[in-house]
């Protein structure tokens, strides 16, 4: 009997989770979503509704669990796990009162004890060193985080003030205009852990088994594009763009992509490499691919940043620029620039919101901000 019900039980869960995902249980002010990954990828500065905003709860001293927006929200639509496969009601587990989100007494939200986050020594199983030397913070690379955080849907009087992707026609000439011809694309992803995907819940194996930022990329402009779109992600974990250098034409340049992205960062960052050898090295990985294929276009992504509290954020602040100047001194070359939009997250959200490892991981929705991003440089907004 357990043989023969246990994988139905399972195909009903993931159908509801896929159902309430997709949008197929749309409330008022909600728009109505053919997929999940479609869903995801509906931009965080469009509109007045943000869709599946993250939050981490912790614990405070004066029993007031701070709950920060990205805007100012002027109604809550939904509330949910992260995983999506929970809805949090209203009047048992939250109201909303006067602009303020209220975790109600005994509400099953799930708040993390800020003792646990916060932790007065080092244990190498599931911590890493503060920055400031006091003490440590809690880390995991599975999905405790993850199933610990909760998205809001809400109606908000906010205006985003971070950067914004302008279509990319002038400055990835060829890659448009095969998309727009629905000509056969390639794409290559080519990057350290965050390009492998890493902690997203589909990695981790977690409901809602969103995609890896480099698919939702893909998928989106398959929907726009109407065409397949080839996608090939050789990147690797815990590299630096030293290792890129190593390995761009064996595991890029011999791809012959019409669009290589290049994302690198997060380690070079932590390792404290300075900014001008940073160049020197995503320089190195840039050449070696155009010279396989001297029309192959690139995107340099400045990288997201690491929690700030940890010993781990470093010089990753300091590529942008860097990137930049590789992009206006060649043709078929831009940079974008997610380092500026973490920061301007990171000005209304604590970090906790947008990771996944607490260290420097993004969750699934600081991953979806990387693809809607980079998908606004591709797609035409009509």
């Amino acid at each position: 009997m357990n043989k023969m019900t246990r994988p139905i039980y399972i195909t009903l869960l993931v159908l509801g989770i896929a159902a309430i995902a997709a949008g197929c249980t749309e409330k008022a002010g909600e728009k109505e979503f053919n997929s999940m990954e479609e869903r995801a990828m509906y931009p965080f500065w469009q509109g007045p509704v943000v869709y599946d905003e993250a939050f981490l709860l912790l614990s405070s001293e004066d029993q007031h669990t701070q709950v920060d927006f990205l805007y100012p929200p002027t109604e809550i639509i939904s509330v949910k796990s992260a995983r999506l496969d929970k809805e949090f009601l209203r009047g048992e587990d939250w109201d909303f009162k006067d602009g303020r989100f209220i975790v109600m007494e005994n509400s099953s939200i799930p708040v993390m004890a800020r003792d646990q986050m916060y932790v007065p020594e080092y244990r190498e199983a599931d911590t890493v060193p503060r920055k400031d030397g006091k003490g440590a913070l809690y880390f995991r690379e599975d999905g405790f985080f993850h199933n610990l955080q909760i998205v809001i849907t809400y109606k908000h009087s906010g205006n985003w003030e971070g950067p914004v992707p302008v279509f990319a026609g002038d400055k990835l000439p060829l890659t448009i205009a095969k998309l727009q011809r629905k000509e056969p694309v390639k794409i290559v992803l080519f990057g350290d852990s965050i390009s492998v995907g890493g902690n997203s819940s589909e990695l981790i194996n977690e409901p809602p088994y969103l995609p890896i930022w480099g698919k939702l990329l893909v998928h989106q402009l398959e929907r726009a594009y109407e065409h397949t779109v080839q996608f090939v992600n050789p990147s690797l974990g815990g590299v630096t763009a030293a290792w890129g250098v190593e390995q761009a034409k064996l595991r890029a340049a011999s791809e012959n992509a019409d669009l290589v992205i290049v994302a690198f960062g997060m380690n070079d960052g932590s390792g404290r490499i300075l900014p001008l050898d940073f160049k020197r090295n995503i320089q190195a990985i840039v050449e070696e691919i155009r010279s396989t294929k001297a029309d192959t276009e690139l995107i340099l992504v400045a990288p997201s940043l690491a929690n700030p509290e940890a010993i781990h954020s470093g010089f990753q602040s300091l590529y942008a620029p860097v990137l930049e100047e590789i992009s206006e001194a060649m043709t078929g070359v831009m940079t974008v620039d997610m380092t500026a939009v973490h920061q301007e997250l990171l000005k209304h959200k604590p970090f906790r919101d947008t990771t996944a490892n607490n260290v420097n991981h993004p969750n699934d929705y600081l991953a979806r901000w990387h693809a809607q991003i980079i998908a606004g440089h591709l797609i035409e907004n009509d």
